[in-house]
């Protein structure tokens, strides 16, 4: 699939040869920052018949007023066979210079639909409308459908529609593959690449996604002119890719290079650095690689303290995050100090409850674990209280019953654990189904605080229930 990678890396097709500091990047789609989150794929069904439907002229040019990055005498280009598109009946007029030039017009005005807020819809149109001209013309291998097909793909991928997305980034490869690459059409291809490994991240096919991340990541080395900026979103997605397949070495090392690049990019105190040191230390936190994840943490806090123009919700959020790992290290003192810091920039900013909750329950569980256990319970119940009134849409209060039971128990106040141990059960039960892992948690809190008071009939009885011997 990937064989002209196998002479890029060394430089050798003729096309490539041309490549130098003057080469054209205008081909090359909007890059966004991939959220790590799964949605599901819509239905979109591109292979559907439909008609050729212009717009009016001035829809044209006003979009392609907007663009800001090429020569007038381009724009004017551009102008000039849209207006002869517009006026044509059947395009027998057109000639294979006058289609090429089409396209490009056309993933132009997609292009500046995607610097548009809220026009990735009108994007997928003009991308659309090319590909319909292209197939009433018997265009079907150019560079320019190629492109075009990178822009409909980039389109789909924003809509979340990561099926058909991927579809037309594999139709837009193999076209440019059939071609050959030349100056203009390498980073797009290379862009190519990288979604298709963004998608299959996305779509839980691990291995898929290293493959094609590290191609995307060779061939982006290879070029005479490295794309920091984009070798960024590859080295993230890598580091994400290896710590989901629990290498933690490997995701370390590319960690570390997107945060050089991010620096010499972005700034060592800039929001992105702190995004980035902030997922890898929460992924180190969920691993149990606590001496790591408090190395990066150390760093996020640095950066949050030289960032006066952080954004207050993921400030809260990473001190939240330094503190977990704090106590996660036994160090109750700093996480402590942490969640109060967090109390204190969450009530200046509004009170947001999902934080507050969260930031409740680690107070609770820092101040309890430090020996103030007085002063940890009522943080405790503040958060199941918080979580009550939120409506349990963050789906924590089960969490939040689960330490003050075990507070509570732990004050050998059994009574009051044993109450809020059974409610819980029951909550879980019903959200969770037997046999749950929350379900068995709270089983197991409820059969030692049975134990602890030697119910010996009541531990016969919720065995029974649950099938236990």
């Amino acid at each position: 699939m990937f064989r002209i990678f196998k002479s890029l890396a060394k430089f050798q097709p003729a096309p490539l040869q041309t490549l130098s500091k003057t080469s054209s990047k205008s081909a090359l789609i909007p890059l966004c920052n991939f959220h790590k989150n799964s949605n599901k794929a819509l239905s979109y069904n591109f292979s559907a018949s439909f008609s050729l439907t212009k717009r009016p002229e001035n829809i044209y040019i006003q979009d392609l007023r907007l663009i800001q990055t090429l020569p007038d005498q381009e724009l004017s280009s551009f102008q000039q066979i849209l207006k002869k598109y517009i006026t044509s009946h059947d395009f027998a007029n057109f000639t294979p210079e006058d289609s090429s030039q089409l396209l490009k017009a056309f993933d132009q005005l997609g292009k500046v639909c995607f610097e548009t807020l809220n026009r990735e819809g009108d994007a997928l149109k003009y991308y659309e409308e090319a590909l319909e001209f292209a197939k009433t013309k018997g265009i079907t291998d150019s560079k320019e459908i190629g492109f075009v097909h990178n822009g409909l793909a980039y389109a789909l991928y924003l809509q979340g529609k990561f099926d058909e997305a991927l579809k037309n980034f594999e139709q837009g490869q193999q076209i440019l593959e059939k071609v050959g690459l030349d100056g203009e059409s390498v980073y797009p291809y290379i862009q190519n690449i990288y979604f298709q490994g963004t998608i299959s991240l996305n779509k839980g096919n691990i291995a898929k996604a290293e493959e094609y991340l590290q191609i995307a990541l060779e061939a982006n080395e290879a070029t005479p002119e490295k794309d920091e900026a984009f070798l960024i979103d590859i080295y993230e997605n890598l580091a994400y890719v290896y710590f989901q397949k629990n290498d933690v070495e490997n995701a370390h090392k590319y960690a570390k290079k997107a945060l050089e690049n991010i620096y010499k990019v972005c700034g060592e105190n800039s929001g992105r650095s702190a995004t980035l040191l902030r997922d890898v230390a929460s992924s180190l936190l969920s691993q149990g690689k606590f001496d790591d994840a408090l190395s990066y943490a150390k760093k996020l806090d640095n950066t949050l303290t030289q960032n006066k123009e952080a954004d207050k919700i993921e400030v809260i959020e990473s001190l939240v995050l330094i503190g977990k790992i704090y106590n996660k290290k036994t160090v109750t003192s700093n996480a402590v100090e942490y969640g109060q810091k967090a109390l204190k920039l969450c009530s200046e900013s509004g009170h947001n409850l999902y934080w507050l909750e969260q930031i409740h329950s680690l107070l609770g569980t820092s101040l309890f674990a430090g020996g103030k256990e007085a002063e940890g319970l009522k943080h405790f119940e503040e958060a199941a209280e918080l979580c009550e009134e939120s409506g349990d849409k963050s789906g924590n209060l089960h969490s939040h019953y689960y330490l003050l039971a075990d507070a509570y128990f732990k004050k050998k106040d059994f009574g009051k654990a044993e109450d809020i141990a059974k409610e819980a059960l029951e909550f879980c039960i019903l959200r969770f189904g037997h046999g749950s892992p929350d379900s068995e948690a709270y089983l197991s809190l409820l059969l030692k605080i049975f134990e602890a008071q030697n119910k010996t009939e009541a531990i016969a009885k919720i065995r029974e229930a649950f099938g236990q011997k």
